[in-house]
């Protein structure tokens, strides 16, 4: 079985298409003469395309256009009035937008994304108040353990079948990570794993990826490096890269923090949310590298972390 027909996908273009209550239709422009403008026609094609596109998450719309239906052959192809969906219904339809119309003429509307899909984007994550809190769903470590889709731009790094580290995806086949993971490792075979939430088992969603290439930074004192993937990951909701700061951003001392781990005991992958500490704190604990936050977990302020966490610029 192709385990990628259990990744949800994203396709930059095709037609569009309204759905209700189980019933799909292909937008039929047919009448929109009728009831748009011709010098207005332009602009809300341009408006919609660009709505669509970013509900699909796109960063930009490609382009959007007035064909003819290609497929052909197909006569359970359905059409919707492009006024339906816009409208709040009719009565006689019970008050649903989806109204089955013939399109004699077969034109529809297809839409182009561009930008490829926006960057630090959640759409399969649950927010932890909206969860069921069962008996044990919060473990040893006080932290509630990972769904799939909180963190869709966490890797696990596997040498020789073995988890060493982790790292974060920043391209479609780009990783970040940080030297450490591989000092005093010989050359070794790289797999990062994407969408995994425990180290014991496999979702039918994840994906593995060879690592073929390594860049490290060109700062003195940073300890980041880059991992080149043999192939680019397919970008779904349980994968996706996170967001990179452009030269003039910085993370302020209030900025929310969160570092990722893995439940020594369960196996599972959890969040700890760390504020700021003082430099002196964690220089007491270990060495800290230049160009470092050095932050503590927020519920206990014994520990220190002195590696990158992943923290939001904005609230």
């Amino acid at each position: 079985m192709d385990l990628m027909s259990y990744i949800h996908q994203y396709y930059p273009s095709g037609y569009l298409v309204f759905q209700e209550g189980g019933d799909a239709g292909k937008v039929c422009a047919d009448h929109m003469n009728r009831t748009v403008p011709r010098e207005e026609v332009g602009r809300v094609l341009e408006k919609l395309g660009q709505s669509m596109c970013a509900m699909l998450e796109y960063k930009e719309l490609g382009n959007i256009r007035i064909q003819e239906d290609e497929e052909e052959g197909n006569r359970d192809i359905r059409y919707v009035d492009m006024v339906g969906p816009m409208s709040a219904g009719s009565k006689r339809d019970g008050g649903r937008s989806f109204v089955e119309v013939p399109c004699a003429k077969r034109q529809v509307l297809k839409v182009s994304c561009a930008g490829g899909l926006a960057c630090g984007r959640r759409p399969a994550h649950v927010p932890s108040e909206e969860r069921s809190r069962e008996p044990g769903f919060v473990g040893a470590s006080g932290a509630a353990p990972a769904l799939h889709g909180d963190w869709p731009w966490h890797a696990a790094l596997y040498k020789n079948g073995q988890h060493v580290c982790d790292g974060a995806l920043i391209g479609e086949d780009w990783l970040m990570t940080t030297r450490s993971c591989f000092q005093g490792q010989g050359r070794s075979r790289w797999v990062a794993r994407f969408a995994s939430v425990r180290l014991g088992s496999r979702a039918p969603w994840e994906q593995r990826r060879r690592v073929v290439g390594m860049v490290k930074a060109p700062v003195e004192g940073s300890s980041l490096v880059l991992l080149k993937l043999d192939r680019a990951v397919e970008l779904s909701d349980f994968a996706r890269p996170v967001c990179l700061p452009s030269s003039d951003e910085f993370v302020h001392l209030g900025a929310p923090c969160v570092t990722l781990g893995w439940d020594a005991r369960e196996e599972g992958l959890r969040a700890v949310h760390l504020g700021p500490a003082a430099r002196e704190t964690c220089e007491e604990e270990s060495e800290v590298p230049a160009n470092t936050i050095c932050t503590q977990e927020k519920a206990d302020s014994k520990t220190c972390y002195v590696s990158r966490p992943i923290c939001r610029r904005h609230l």
